[in-house]
């Protein structure tokens, strides 16, 4: 494992981390560790752990932990290893691991680690996903020796910096940024140092809401350090470290049985986002290359464009989404521990790129960098699950949160008091599609297995706004033979107050960054849109509730990804809608009578029934019902442009046939390995047409057809209103008998991906 130290630009092996030695860890374990013991004790850490992030839930005030979840808790070792990380915003924990070695290493000695201290740490290039992401971490003792770690992170709305909320879009250097704190030490033997909370308070434009997160992040590491002692109290400090080991060891065995089903080879995933500036109309590249050696997998971002502007996330982030992608897809069954399959692997940044750059860069907006980070682990890995056929049911298409749409804003409420906060709608997610069935409409989100959505009714009560409505967006999600799920759209207007200043941030725009799997179509983009001085009062007056922009009078101020600070006056009625989740398999694939119950139930519309998945639809007795002679023809005719005139190549399929052991079989839902003379190709999974050798990018074998965005998806916008690059939909189809394997999203310029490479 590397640990970044950020002060110092470098890397550090962690078995090469230095501590002091007057600081004595426990290291005893009891060898002989009965079943039902370890079963009683590893269920009590884990309530532990839980019970850490309820507490912060319940004594912080603020909607970020209460409504969107955004914190998460953490159980490690003596010496920093992952025991438990979730089960909230699992890419939190899945970078706190790093401060905590950097604690080991820099401050063992002066200031020391004591029985009763809590570090607080907020440096990105050291382990916080941003400076709002505030990590406190506490060491807990046992008879003198330092036993485990808890810890926690949470978002804090606003720590300073020149943007309210603190994701400064506009940010030339980390120096327009809140201040990065390397680790201090908060909390010395039992007592806060108040003269360091009050310090970290004074660059808050919230500064009691700030000091009550911080309280309630203390008293979650309060909490779960006093049960742990109980349990060590009660079964034996030997005892705990014993099922603290075997929980890692464990995780390890079940990582490692699922990663040999998978052979060999290399997969690569690239996301395009645009504006890293208010007025940028450029795209930028973000790229993963997942390597899977043997009982290894290695993490590598080169070929990601330099770092720029505040489209910058640090390595922390990026690392974090390669774990929680890798518990989602393969560790699933061992309650998010991550610390056994870590072992096994290996990052590889390049540092003064996009994904992990170097300071002073800025590093306080990273919604795109974070969530296409999490976009790519789930393409990358995902694909990479896939390629076995018995573990493909366990994965699912890139979800909502492929880029993150933060609405920031802030003013005066209706009882007079400043305030701060974010639209956390957002958090309604989307979940992709699986190989098996359909994602979930506004599920949530994958990283974060108990994500919230608030009330509309808790919003109006704590901010100064009403809801004109929140409603699921039809054919949001990507197509395909499992479609992906929907997003939502919601608009608000002011209530009692005269104005809100909106800072808000995001990307994905004008390029889709929820890309579909295996000939999966893409899900949509996100979008702002400040509709000025419509008639809404009249319509109130009218008794009614306008249910959408059709509805109103006044005109659009369609806004970038990254605006500068605006206000919206009274009778203004801001928009939004966020990123749905990708598709799964060729959408002329899917059962038609499927299409039907989704339009039926209000998921999708006619007119992606026919123009998507070639449905050809009748009416009857007032329902819709499918044509079925109608419907076959015209997805065969559509087959059949694609269909070379060329007779396939039979393949024949059968793994006895591969020389020298080599993998053959299937590697994704439409592509086979096959045995032929003097090696493997690959091969359609419908027809066994051969496409191309297994060392060539199988999809410059493809008939490949290009289509604007916006024929994928009918909320894609055309991607010039944000954007200069011609970006371009490509569908890879079988040249014999026209059936689609895969899509991608990318610069027409660009040659496609050569996304799956078996060794």
């Amino acid at each position: 494992m590397t640990v970044w130290d950020g002060i110092n630009n470098s890397y550090i092996p962690a078995e090469k981390l230095t501590i002091d030695p007057s600081l004595k860890l426990h290291r005893n374990a009891e060898p002989n560790l009965d079943p039902i013991t370890y079963e009683v004790v590893r269920h009590g850490l884990w309530n532990v752990n839980d019970e850490l992030g309820l507490t912060i839930e319940k004594v912080s005030g603020s909607p970020f932990a209460t409504d969107a979840h955004d914190f998460n808790s953490g159980l490690l070792t003596e010496d920093g290893e992952h025991v438990f990380f979730g089960p909230h915003a699992q890419y939190f924990a899945g970078g706190v691991d790093l401060p905590i070695k950097w604690i080991l290493e820099h401050l063992s000695a002066d200031p020391g680690i004591h029985d009763g201290d809590m570090f607080l740490c907020n440096d990105p290039w050291i382990g916080a996903m941003h400076q709002n992401d505030v990590e406190i971490m506490c060491p807990v003792f046992w008879e003198g020796e330092l036993f485990c770690w808890v810890a926690n992170t949470l978002h804090q709305y606003d720590i300073g910096g020149i943007t309210p909320g603190s994701f400064c879009a506009e940010a030339r250097d980390v120096f327009d940024e809140p201040v990065p704190i390397p680790p201090i030490k908060v909390v010395e033997r039992g007592q806060v140092r108040s003269d360091l909370a009050r310090m970290y308070v004074r660059r808050s434009r919230q500064p009691e809401l700030m000091s009550l997160d911080l309280r309630a992040q203390i008293a979650g590491n309060t909490v779960a350090r006093n049960r742990i002692l109980s349990y060590v109290r009660r079964y034996g400090a030997d005892t705990v470290k014993a099922v603290m080991r075997k929980i890692n060891d464990d995780g390890e065995q079940a990582f490692l049985r699922r990663l040999r089903l998978i052979p060999d080879g290399v997969w690569r995933h690239a996301e395009y986002v645009e504006a890293a500036t208010p007025e940028d109309r450029n795209i930028y590249r973000f790229f993963l290359t997942v390597r899977k050696e043997g009982d290894k997998i290695i993490f590598e971002n080169e070929g990601t464009d330099p770092q720029l502007g505040s489209l910058n996330g640090v390595y922390a982030g990026w690392r974090a989404q390669m774990l929680v992608l890798t518990n989602v897809f393969l560790g699933y069954d061992q309650l998010f521990s991550i610390g056994g399959p870590l072992r096994h692997l290996e990052f590889r940044p390049t540092p003064g790129t996009l994904l992990s750059p170097t300071y002073p860069g800025s590093v306080s907006n990273p919604i795109c960098s974070l969530a296409v980070s999490g976009a790519l682990a789930t393409a990358c890995i995902g694909k990479m699950v896939a390629s076995s056929a018995e573990l493909r049911p366990a994965v699912c298409g890139v979800s909502g949160h492929s880029t993150v749409l933060m609405s920031s804003f802030s003013g005066t409420d209706q009882r007079g008091n400043p305030f701060g906060t974010g639209l956390l709608d957002i958090m309604g997610g989307a979940i992709g599609a699986f190989s098996d069935r359909d994602g979930v409409d506004t599920g949530g989100v994958l990283y974060d297995p108990r994500s919230l959505m608030p009330n509309v009714e808790a919003t109006e009560q704590r901010f100064p706004l009403l809801y004109l409505y929140r409603r699921e967006l039809p054919d949001s999600g990507g197509a395909g033979r499992f479609r992906g799920g929907n997003s939502a759209i919601t608009a608000t207007i002011l209530h009692d107050t005269d104005e809100i200043v909106h800072s808000p941030s995001a990307g994905g725009f004008g390029v889709p960054t929820a890309p579909g799997w295996f000939g999966g179509y893409p899900g949509c983009t996100n979008r702002f849109i400040m509709r000025r001085g419509t008639d809404v009062a009249e319509h109130f007056a009218r008794r009614s509730v306008p249910q959408s922009l059709d509805e109103l009078s006044g005109e659009d101020e369609v806004l970038s990804p990254k605006p500068r600070s605006f206000t919206q006056q009274p009778g203004d009625v801001w928009e939004l809608y966020w990123t749905a989740s990708g598709g799964y398999g060729d959408p002329l694939d899917r059962d038609p009578k499927a299409v039907v119950r989704d339009i039926e139930a209000g998921s999708a519309t006619v007119e992606a029934a026919e123009k998507i998945y070639g449905v050809k639809l009748a009416s009857a007795d007032g329902r819709y019902v499918v044509d079925e002679n109608a419907t076959s023809a015209e997805r065969e005719s559509r087959r059949a442009r694609w269909a070379s005139e060329t007779p396939p190549r039979k393949a024949h399929v059968t793994r006895s046939a591969a020389a020298n052991g080599a993998y053959t079989g299937s590697v994704s839902e439409y592509l086979n390995v096959v045995p032929v003379d003097g090696g493997r190709a690959f091969a359609c999974a419908r027809c066994d047409n051969l496409i191309g050798p297994i060392g060539e990018n199988y999809k410059l074998h493809c008939a490949i057809d290009e289509s604007p965005t916006s024929e994928a998806n009918v909320h894609i916008p055309d991607s010039t209103l944000y954007v200069d690059a011609d970006i371009t939909f490509r569908r890879f189809h079988c040249p014999a008998c026209g059936g689609l394997i895969d899509t991608e999203v990318a610069p027409r310029d660009v040659e496609p991906l050569w996304d799956i490479q078996l060794a």
